[in-house]
Order: structure tokens, then C-alpha cells, then sequence
């Protein structure tokens, strides 16, 4: 980060904590504004090196995107607050980032609340979408099973196993007529949150089996990007394996809604930049995450157990989690953004790489260039760490599948 930012973020920082201690009831209005202040200027300072690395055919092959947030605003005035996150603002802006890159949102619009149905999570993945993007209630049993919840609502005066089902029967042939006999088996009553001494309170939610029957009814999400923001989704390999997209995120452990916005901003700022992978937009975020001021305020003031480490990406045919960039890693990807991939004079992409490989072992990263000292910063990276940074940046060298929203 450059220096002058630095102590930019440093004052506001101090000066926050200051009015705070002085007069907390004036400061407490302020706290967003500033937040959002400390976040733009990181971002701003991180997006100097904008890359422009020419990609290879890693964008989705629709560029549509589908959104929905079942939980977007209380259904009942008991709905509490800490149990949901509304993600008026969150989606308002991805709606924005994707529109200026070029993405076309499947209805117009997000769909939200009661609008999050089954018939409508099926239709939008028969379109294949490049992107889906989905913020619920979500579960994983130990032995693989999973649960995501809709935004529909089962009246409260249906509480035992058959009325459910009686319930669900109807609604899905409702929904999808000589279809229903087919999606019935995967639609079940999920319990997204209980109510101490109240009934339960039950939501149509999809289970195993969904997405293998919209792969029989030739949904193909095979160059989609597929981001479940929920709790636990990420530990059923059987999810993993059904939806079979080309990069697929979400959480192993409880999502904290809240928190998990903040992640998801992050994420989306990133992914939405030319060229940027799938990976290079997951390190980002978890970085970012980590260091974000209000993350770090909810910690130290109750929530407690959630960990931006639970957060998982994975690759299409891959049967485990791609990593964090290890610091020698990232500085050499940045390096190479910096001092290539904005300078058309400068060597090639390959070159430069070569360059760093063959001159590892002669101390540049303090008699050489401004380029080799900080591709050296934090050490000489391996072979393969150069073939997946090569990778990273152009679509080719590490063998593995990656995702850019933008060619």
C-alpha cells in the first residue's frame, strides 16, 4: 500500500476514535460513513495496478446472472433482526457492477422474499447463467446432505410430517404441473431458524438430488460461477458435485449473514475487474474481510465463533478447497500487473516470468531493478508457484479451470 494512503487510513482511523471517546452518541451515526470511507480508500489504493492481460475463453459462455435472496426482508414483524441480513444494498450494487460489465440479470431484477420459489431457482438454471448468486438459509449434514432454503413460506398451521407434505404436494403441483411428479422428491420442509416457544417455522427448501435433475433436464453450469451464501453449504460434497460448476463458493461453517455481506462486497468489487480470476477475487476478499473495520468491530462486540476462514472456493473436478495466495505468490502476481500487464513497452507476460525464474539466487530483490524488488519482496517463488501465477493472469500454464467475468 503506498505510504501517503497509509497515513491517510491512519488519520481517519485515529480521528474516529477520538470523537468516540469524547462524544460516543455523536460518533455512533458516523461509524458507517467512516467505515465505508476506510473501504474505498483500500480499494482505491489496491486497483492502481488495474491489469489488462489479455484472457483465454475463462468468462462464462452466457453472460447473464441471476440473483436471489429469499430472506431480503422480514415475512413476519417477529422476524429477528439478527437472524437475516437485507441485502437491499448489497444487491443494488452487484445489479450495478454487473450491468456495467456487460451482464444481463435474469428477470430484471433480483428476486427477493416470497419472489425466491422453486419453479423460479429451476427455470433461472435451465438458462445455464454465467453467474448465480444466491443469499439463504442454508445446512450440510455429516453425511452429505444439504439444504437451501426458498422464500417460501409454509403456513405456520402446518406442523406435522404429513400436513407438511400434504402442503408441499400442492404447492409443487402448483407450481410446475406434469413436472411435479419429477422435482417433488427434492423439495422438503426446512427450518431456517426456531422461535423459543413457538411452532416452527418451515420454508419449501431444495435437497439432493435438485441439481442432478436439472442436469438431466440439460442445465449446464459447467463455465458458471455459482456463490451460496449460507451456512454450512460447502461441507456436502454432494452439493458440490451436483451443481458441478466451473468455480463454486460458500461457507463450511455458519455464515454470520451480517459478515458474510461484507465478504460478498468484497468479493464482487473484485470479480467484477477485468481479467481477474476466481482465486485472485477469493484472496482478495478473505483479505479484506479480515482487516475490514466493521468485521473487526462485530468481533470484538458478540459475534463470536466465525471465522472468513470457513469461506471456500472449489474447482470444477477438484476435491479440494483452492488456498490463499502465499505472500511470495501474491507479490510476484502484483509485480507482474504493476510493471507488465499496464506497460505495453514492456516485455511479454511470458518474458517477464522468465525473467523472474531465471534471475532467482542473484539478490535483486535488493541490487535489481524496481521490477525485481518487488517480485522478490517476500521471496523467490518456485516453478510452480510461476506456472500458477501464469495461470492466474492468462487462463493457461497451471492446468487448472478458472473464471473471469470478463475476457
Amino acid at each position: 500500500m503506498h505510504q501517503s494512503v497509509k497515513a491517510s487510513l491512519g488519520i481517519v482511523a485515529l480521528s474516529w476514535m477520538v470523537v468516540m471517546f469524547v462524544c460516543p452518541s455523536f460518533a455512533q451515526p458516523l461509524q458507517q460513513n467512516v467505515i465505508q470511507m476506510l473501504r474505498s480508500m483500500r480499494f482505491a489504493t489496491w486497483t492502481v495496478n488495474q491489469p489488462e492481460p489479455v484472457s483465454h475463453g475463462d468468462a462464462p459462455s452466457h453472460k447473464t446472472m441471476a440473483l436471489f435472496s429469499p430472506f431480503n426482508a422480514p415475512q413476519d414483524p417477529r422476524d429477528d433482526g439478527n437472524l437475516f441480513s437485507y441485502d437491499d444494498a448489497l444487491l443494488a450494487r452487484l445489479q450495478q457492477k454487473a450491468a456495467a460489465a456487460g451482464y444481463t440479470l435474469l428477470g430484471g431484477k433480483p428476486f427477493v422474499n416470497q419472489q425466491v420459489t422453486v419453479k423460479a431457482i429451476y427455470d433461472a438454471c435451465l438458462t445455464s447463467p454465467g453467474v448465480i448468486y444466491i443469499s439463504t438459509h442454508g445446512g450440510a449434514s455429516d453425511d452429505g446432505t444439504y439444504l437451501l432454503s426458498t422464500g417460501e413460506r409454509i403456513p405456520e398451521t402446518y406442523q406435522t410430517p404429513e400436513a407438511l407434505n400434504r402442503y408441499i404436494d400442492q404447492r409443487i403441483q402448483q407450481e410446475f404441473g406434469l413436472q411435479a411428479r419429477a422435482v417433488r422428491p427434492f423439495v422438503i420442509a426446512g427450518t431456517p431458524y426456531v422461535r423459543e416457544n413457538e411452532k416452527k417455522v418451515y420454508y419449501l427448501s431444495i435437497t439432493n438430488g435438485f441439481f442432478d435433475l436439472l442436469k438431466k433436464q440439460r442445465s449446464d453450469l459447467s463455465s458458471s460461477l455459482v456463490y451460496i451464501d449460507g451456512c454450512e453449504i460447502m461441507k456436502s460434497q454432494k452439493f458440490r458435485a451436483e451443481v458441478s460448476a466451473k468455480a463454486i463458493l460458500g461457507w463450511k461453517a455458519d455464515s454470520a449473514s451480517k459478515l458474510s455481506k461484507i465478504l460478498a462486497g468484497h468479493f464482487w468489487d473484485c470479480m467484477v475487474l477485468k481479467t481477474r480470476s476466481d482465486r485472485e477475487a477469493y484472496d482478495y476478499a478473505m483479505q479484506f474481510t479480515a482487516e475490514d473495520p466493521e468485521v473487526q468491530l462485530r468481533m470484538q462486540h458478540g459475534t463470536k465463533g466465525w471465522d472468513v476462514k470457513n469461506f471456500q472456493l472449489y474447482r470444477r473436478d477438484k476435491t479440494e478447497p483452492e488456498k490463499w495466495f502465499p505472500p511470495v505468490y501474491r507479490q510476484v502476481l502484483m509485480a507482474v500487473r504493476k510493471y507488465v500487464c499496464r506497460n505495453p513497452q514492456a516485455n511479454t507476460l511470458e518474458q517477464s516470468l522468465k525473467n523472474i525464474a531465471d534471475n532467482r539466487g542473484k539478490n535483486f530483490a535488493r541490487t535489481g531493478s524496481d521490477f525485481f524488488k518487488d517480485a522478490y519482496a517476500s521471496g523467490e517463488p518456485t516453478d510452480q508457484q510461476l506456472a500458477e501465477i501464469k495461470g492466474e493472469l492468462c487462463g493457461y500454464g497451471s492446468g487448472m479451470p478458472r473464471f473471469t467475468m470478463i475476457e
